[in-house]
Parts: C-alpha cells; sequence; structure tokens
C-alpha cells in the first residue's frame, strides 16, 4: 500500500517536473523575444532621432531652395530683354569705350521698359552671360 502511494507521487512529481520544464523553457523563449524587442525599441529610436535632425536640417533647404526658385523664375521671365540687350552689347559696342557703352545700354533699357520687353532692372552682361 505504501508502494503505490509513493509511485504515485513520483508520477505526480514526475509530472510536475515535466511541466516545469516546459514552462522554464517558454520562460527562456519569452526572454529572448523581449531581449529582440528591447534591442528593436533602442534601433527604432535612433533611427527616429537621426530622422528627425534629418528633417530639421532639410527645413533649412526647403527655404532655401524656395528662394533659389523665386529668383530662377524671376530671371527666367527677364531672360527675354537681357539676352536682347546682351547681344547688343557684345555685336555693337565692343569697340566703344565705357561710358558710350553705358550711355547705349540705358537707352537700350529704357527702349525695352517702354516696349514691355521684360529685363532686369539692373543690367549685367556678367550677370546674363555669367
Amino acid at each position: 500500500v505504501q508502494m503505490e502511494k509513493l509511485n504515485t507521487k513520483r508520477a505526480e512529481l514526475s509530472a510536475i517536473l515535466s511541466k516545469l520544464k516546459l514552462l522554464n523553457d517558454e520562460f527562456e523563449a519569452m526572454t529572448e523575444k523581449k531581449a529582440q524587442l528591447e534591442t528593436n525599441i533602442d534601433i527604432c529610436s535612433k533611427k527616429l532621432v537621426r530622422a528627425e535632425k534629418l528633417i530639421g536640417g532639410l527645413g533649412g533647404e526647403k527655404d532655401r531652395w524656395g528662394e533659389a526658385a523665386r529668383n530662377l523664375g524671376e530671371r527666367y521671365t527677364n531672360i527675354t530683354g537681357d539676352v536682347l540687350l546682351s547681344s547688343g552689347v557684345v555685336a555693337y559696342l565692343g569697340a566703344f569705350t565705357v561710358d558710350f557703352r553705358l550711355e547705349c545700354v540705358q537707352e537700350w533699357h529704357k527702349l525695352c521698359k517702354q516696349k514691355d520687353i521684360p529685363c532686369s532692372t539692373q543690367f549685367s552682361l556678367n550677370g546674363t552671360l555669367g
């Protein structure tokens, strides 16, 4: 009778030990998964910080590019008159004195404005031809 009770208790103990081993294995797996998730959280946090820095840096670039686009739009509008004046200077005024060239360019500039030909308010040959 005592041996039957002992064997019953041993069987119960064996079942409890196997269940404990399963729970310990599951605990180790979950602990490993938790460590992986914490590593992923750390990596994502670092990426987020870098992304915020990048976006902050690009904010200034947006302003700069907007200003550059506005300037190019103005130059594009005025290019007809500026090229007309530049071609006149290159074709006709090379042999004359600086004062005479400036006088002619000012007169041509007034004529462009009178004829509604778009041109820069301050004409510059270097500015137009680079």
